[in-house]
């Protein structure tokens, strides 16, 4: 899905997120929030600041999270009434075009809040290119019933507690994501997933050619984003770990259902279970039917190149596929690093971070095909009175 790269974004503030998540605790008070933020008034007059004021309103909250308009004209009382949002002198309204300020545009005793999160304007807006349309972040969440499937429900906590956990670690992911240094959520902060260590075969001594065969293990979280994106469900303590474990597993579980998160499988250089230093190598293969040339991988330039020879992926759902989980093999021309599934946002900011990151990839890719030359068949020829 090509158009996720191309849309618009904005600039917002986690803390302010935070902030209502925890105020409301309500899935619709921080969608409706979401939506005010991304209404910000990016190029303002001459004087005043790119998105602190807004021009969005009840019909805007009605239309882009689903409700009513009597319910979304008591959520924006409500985001008034605690000061999440401020109303716009009039003698200034049709000047700055904006109906609202918002947090970061008012004067604080203390700091403003800080703009430190790019989001794309399709969490918001959905994609609408020609007759191709794609639904937004705020839809599918609202869309997603807990608990997911195969797993049971978590006594005590509401449908709607758990779809502002998927939101709010959606948004946390969004903060936590480097494209230009990771391609992805960084290791360092987030969530991945664990490859098992991969069965490494030599092909070519002299050339340093090697297989490898590896399939995925678990999903890996740093305790930071854990705690950050359920935040809102207030102090963790001995008797709640295991509940608050299982609703962000489960809000991590709905991201991937409603493919708002998709994986890149990587080859990083050192561990990131063992080293929170670990460096982002090459994109080996995009797990999304919607991967296309914004998303370059080194499987993909090998198929072009050698069709599946010397690069496949497999799914239990794969033809004579063996085993319960993905498998993957790839012809690489080192035997040093270690496998791992990056998580990308579907929906993420085209800003120069983005255009940084495809263009490292691309010359990643580009090196590993060159260091690979003339790769040797798969099956190395033999005279026809040699047993095999």
């Amino acid at each position: 899905m090509a158009q996720q790269q191309k849309t618009g974004y904005f600039k917002a503030s986690m803390e302010e997120f935070r902030k209502v998540a925890k105020e409301f605790q309500s899935f619709h008070h921080l969608a409706a929030y979401l939506v005010m933020v991304r209404h910000g008034n990016g190029r303002p007059p001459e004087g005043i600041e790119p998105f602190t004021h807004t021009g969005a309103g009840a019909k805007s909250i009605m239309t882009k999270v689903m409700v009513a308009h009597p319910t979304a004209k008591n959520i924006l009382d409500d985001l008034l009434h605690k000061g999440f949002l401020t109303p716009m002198p009039k003698a200034l309204v049709h000047h700055i075009h904006s109906r609202y300020i918002l947090p970061h545009g008012r004067s604080y005793k203390q700091k403003n809040p800080v703009l430190d999160v790019d989001l794309s304007n399709a969490l918001v807006d959905g994609i609408d290119a020609g007759t191709h349309h794609v639904d937004s972040a705020i839809k599918r969440i609202k869309e997603f019933n807990f608990p997911p499937k195969g797993d049971i429900p978590i006594d005590g906590v509401a449908n709607e507690t758990q779809q502002l956990d998927a939101l709010m670690l959606l948004l946390e992911l969004c903060n936590i994501t480097d494209m230009a240094k990771w391609g992805g959520v960084d290791l360092s902060k987030g969530v991945w997933n664990k490859w098992g260590k991969p069965n490494k075969t030599c092909r070519d001594r002299k050339e340093g050619y090697f297989t490898w065969l590896a399939t995925p293990e678990n999903k890996v979280a740093r305790t930071s984003i854990m705690t950050a994106s359920l935040a809102h469900a207030g102090k963790r303590t001995e008797e709640r770990e295991k509940d608050l474990n299982r609703r962000f597993w489960q809000a991590l579980q709905a991201l991937e259902t409603k493919g708002l998160i998709y994986e890149a499988v990587s080859l990083v250089d050192a561990d990131p279970d063992q080293d929170q230093n670990a460096k982002h190598l090459v994109t080996l293969r995009i797990n999304d039917r919607h991967a296309d040339k914004n998303d370059p991988s080194l499987m993909q330039a090998l198929t072009e190149k050698y069709s599946t020879e010397h690069s496949f992926y497999s799914t239990p759902n794969s033809p004579s596929h063996e085993g319960n989980g993905d498998t993957l093999r790839i012809m690489l021309p080192t035997e040093r690093g270690f496998i791992v599934g990056i998580y990308r946002p579907r929906f993420r900011a085209s800003n120069i971070s983005t255009g940084e990151w495809i263009e490292r990839e691309q010359k990643a890719v580009n090196g590993y095909i060159t260091s690979l030359g003339n790769l040797p068949p798969t099956t190395p020829e033999r005279n026809s009175d040699e047993p095999f």
